[in-house]
């Protein structure tokens, strides 16, 4: 008995909470749902809780309501430090934080590339390369929709690389506790 309640209770909590403007549509799938449950036939339920998923999102998005997706926090270590940011790619303007040192700072477009000497950069989309000396160099991003996470990643890849890091402009008063 408590399986069954267990499975009652999740299939409504998946079919939405009541607010006493429910359409016709969500209470079926609410009906559907709890018949299955009854039925103790494991592959009834199944079907019946994909339906509700799915009939249930059809039903907002005709009505009209965006469903929202989780933002996740993704991570990167950035020559010594480690960055998050918690937009879907990095490129010029993400707001990211320095872990190490609690600062917010913005991303500039700009990758510093510590090499050894005559290495030949990969050719990276999107970017142009400025030697700055015979052991660096510097990538700019040439339009802000480049993905610097990626160019990183493949920067690091390389065995003739030393040390690649994003370039961040930190605000020097501000620290992510004093933003909260």
């Amino acid at each position: 008995m408590k399986l069954t309640n267990a499975i009652v209770l999740t299939l409504l909590l998946m079919a939405g909470c009541e607010d006493g403007n429910n359409s016709e549509e969500q209470n079926k799938v609410k009906e559907d749902s709890v018949v299955a449950v009854q039925d103790n036939s494991q592959s009834q339920v199944t079907t019946s809780n994909d339906e509700a998923k799915h009939t249930l999102a059809t039903g907002l998005i005709n009505a009209g309501v965006s469903i929202a997706t989780p933002v996740l926090t993704q991570r990167f270590i950035s020559g010594v430090d480690k960055i998050s940011f918690t937009a879907d790619s990095l490129v010029t303007g993400v707001l990211v934080e320095n872990e190490s040192t609690n600062q917010q700072g913005v991303v500039t477009g700009d990758i510093i590339v510590l090499h050894h000497k005559g290495t030949l950069l990969p050719d990276l989309e999107g970017f142009s390369i400025a030697r700055l000396s015979d052991t660096r160099s510097k990538l700019s991003a040439q339009n802000n929709q480049v993905d610097l996470l990626n160019a990183l990643k493949r920067l690091k890849g390389q065995k003739e690389i030393e040390q690649v890091e994003i370039q961040i402009h930190y605000d020097p008063t501000a620290t992510s506790a004093e933003s909260q």
